[in-house]
């Protein structure tokens, strides 16, 4: 059974650093396997296509991500606590390869547009209200907010080496308080 998990993950592995130079609908199975040092018939095993892969990343990466929010859905952490932020940053940290390639210029739009709630999400938390039922003025600031911390990521993400991650989230901190600020009204 080892080895068949060591198998899927070389799968994915390979997936990743190819979708971050190549469009996912480029990518053939067969280069894939050959790459991975796999079979055609180990990847069956796991998935039915390419498309599968991506799913199934972007899918643990998503629900990874709820469950750090968990707490604050089901009201035992307040939305504007630091302790959600900070575990979220430390799991971006963790799967950084991971974003990195969903985030590149080869990767998949859907995704983007998944990460762009999650955005929306936290801003909905800030500021009390749904942005559907929010006056303009907040949806154009949404708009720009996460246009701004989706670029962030994306810049962090393909520059890693040059940015220490202790420097990534003291900017972020900074970022999160101008933000909530921004809409609430209240000093940072």
């Amino acid at each position: 059974m080892e080895n068949r998990e060591k198998a899927k993950e070389k799968i994915r592995r390979t997936f990743i650093d190819m979708v971050k130079n190549t469009p996912v609908e480029d990518i053939q199975v067969k280069e894939l396997v050959q790459l991975a040092g796999v079979s055609r018939s180990t990847f069956y095993v796991y998935y039915d296509s390419i498309w599968d892969i991506l799913q199934e990343i972007e899918d643990e990466f998503f629900a990874s991500a709820l469950e750090i929010k968990k707490p604050v859905l089901e009201g035992r952490e307040t939305p504007d606590s630091d302790k959600i932020p900070q575990e979220i940053y430390q799991y971006l940290l963790s799967q950084v390869d991971v974003m990195e390639a969903l985030t590149a210029r080869e990767g998949d739009a859907s995704y983007l547009s998944t990460w762009m709630k999650g955005i929306t999400q936290q801003i909905e938390f800030w500021i009390g209200e749904s942005l559907k039922d929010s006056t303009a003025q907040n949806r154009m600031k949404a708009e720009f907010t996460i246009g701004g911390v989706q670029r962030m990521l994306s810049y962090w993400s393909t520059h890693k080496e040059e940015i220490q991650p202790e420097e990534f989230q003291e900017t972020f901190d900074q970022l999160r308080d101008v933000i909530r600020a921004l809409f609430t009204g209240e000093p940072g």
